[in-house]
């Protein structure tokens, strides 16, 4: 078998044979295919697709490239929760220790975040001195003691994705819906949970900006799930405007704080939308019972005590909720004149705050936990002239304010004519 002559089968849009995906994938962890070569495969793949057969093949390759992780250990079901990539969101830092509380264990390993979208380990790592690089032996020790767990990523988990992806980034072929398919489900069923629940984001600031690419996506991971006879439940939710309220690791932890604390919000109706609806996937709830006990477990702050136990198991110092809280922005941006807000360019203010400082542009970047900016207005929200509508977190001035009041000002659109609000969640289904 030879690689140019799979890549060239793919250039002339053939459909490849298991064996032939199987020796690609075989080869390219190894070394015995090099970069150059597989980006074009990549991009043949980019241009002519993948039917249902191949895109399952290339998943079960990636998948069998690694360890599969074992959580036969827990007593009782399992769940993770995955998003395709948004700005402002921080729904598993809340959802995780609130589904805990309600007897599901999570056990979700994340990676980290690149460019406009920000990873949800580097928003623990706001927490000083958490360690988010754990043994086997350690997650099990945590999940024995609070039942749930976010850490990075195994280096043994799907080795053939991370050479992908960091691939696929270099070369401009991220936007593909087989290699976006491939790429979550292998990791999420090597990471061995019960219940796989999918947050597909749509619309400017997500990766699928096209809403029929987000459906066409959600079914084609529900496809993935159900021929490993995994319970898959993709949700399609909007990213036209930031998720929550703040952009920047700081700024988002203090979002998910809120919602476990009941502010209503966004980011809180989603929340609250994805923990039921898991509740009910499990099987030991009805949808009333569900709801009944979401709102028990925030009224009551066992969320935020489970989410700042996990934090102390991982060595991280929980009074550094002190620090995010006195963080103090360095401008205020008002509105101009009366009106409504009519959008809110969320891609542009993740790339923003990228740019500040807050994300990365190369996977050995450091980031800096203080930067951001916070919506204080969403789409179809009310404004008067001189009302505060944004604010700046420019610490560490990598920017001139000027520039980023002016980047901020111009994702902000404010109109005279009344505007809906937009509607968060399209779809939701599940096999």
């Amino acid at each position: 078998m030879n690689i140019l002559e799979i890549i060239d089968k793919k250039r002339i849009n053939q459909p490849l044979t298991k064996e032939e995906i199987t020796y690609f994938i075989e080869n390219y962890v190894n070394g015995n295919i090099k970069d150059y070569q597989a980006s074009a495969l990549l991009m043949a793949i980019c241009i002519n697709g993948m039917n249902e057969e191949e895109t399952f093949n290339l998943c079960d390759a990636m998948l069998k490239s690694g360890e599969i992780v074992d959580l036969s250990y827990v007593n009782g079901i399992t769940v993770d929760k995955h998003s395709s990539g948004g700005v402002s969101d921080t729904t598993s830092i809340a959802l995780i220790p609130i589904l805990a509380c309600a007897g599901l264990c999570s056990v979700k390993m994340s990676g980290a975040g690149l460019g406009f979208t920000g990873g949800t380990t580097d928003k623990l790592a706001s927490f000083q001195g958490i360690d988010l690089q754990i043994s086997q032996d350690k997650i099990k020790e945590i999940i024995g003691k609070c039942g749930c767990i976010i850490v990075s990523q195994s280096q043994n988990l799907v080795p053939a994705d991370k050479k992908l992806y960091a691939l696929r980034d270099t070369s401009s072929t991220i936007q593909s819906i087989p290699l976006i398919a491939t790429s979550i489900m292998s990791k999420k069923i090597a990471s061995g949970n019960d219940i796989i629940f999918l947050d597909v984001k749509t619309g400017k600031g997500a990766f699928m900006e096209n809403a029929q690419d987000a459906k066409v996506l959600a079914e084609t991971l529900i496809k993935i799930g159900s021929k490993y006879n995994k319970k898959v439940a993709t949700l399609i939710s909007d990213m036209n405007e930031p998720l929550g309220n703040g952009i920047g690791c700081y700024l988002e932890i203090l979002d998910a704080i809120d919602v476990l604390n009941g502010k209503p919000s966004r980011l809180y109706d989603l929340v609250k939308f994805m923990a039921v609806k898991i509740m009910v996937l499990s099987e030991q709830y009805s949808e009333e019972s569900a709801t009944q006990k979401f709102d028990e477990i925030i009224e009551s702050r066992q969320g935020y005590q489970r989410l700042l136990s996990m934090v102390e198991l991982l060595n991280g110092n929980i009074e550094s909720i002190k620090t995010m809280q006195s963080l103090t922005p360095t401008t205020t941006i008002y509105a101009k004149y009366n009106g409504y807000v009519e959008s809110i360019n969320a891609k542009e203010l993740g790339l923003l705050v990228c740019d500040m400082g807050g994300g990365r542009k190369e996977l050995d970047d450091k980031i800096d936990h203080s930067v951001g900016v916070k919506i204080l207005k969403h789409i179809g929200d009310k404004v008067q002239k001189n009302e505060p509508i944004a604010l700046i977190y420019n610490t560490n001035q990598k920017l001139s304010e000027n520039l980023v009041c002016d980047r901020l000002e111009s994702a902000i659109t404010i109109t005279t004519k009344k505007v809906e609000p937009t509607l968060l969640i399209k779809e939701y289904k599940h096999n």
